[in-house]
């Protein structure tokens, strides 16, 4: 029967003596992409409001059609 865990050594990540990530030098980063992250979230929803703003804007213009009557129109 095979074991439902498989045991990994402690250096497995960090082999042979490899230096491991600077733990101040992650946060940092994380901050600046959280950040990122926050800036394009709030363009993303500026574009999305332009964009419905535009939308409704463009079906309160359009010229109402009235019934379907002259020479273009046919019925079937």
């Amino acid at each position: 029967m095979r074991p439902n865990r498989v045991r990994l050594p402690e250096n497995f990540l960090f082999p042979d003596g490899a230096s491991k990530p600077d733990l101040d030098a992650l946060r940092t980063a994380k901050a600046r992409q959280d950040v990122s992250h926050q800036k394009l979230d709030t363009w993303i929803a500026a574009a999305i409001a332009e964009l419905s703003d535009e939308k409704r804007f463009a079906k309160r213009a359009a010229p109402k059609r009235g019934p379907m009557t002259g020479s273009g129109a046919t019925r079937r």
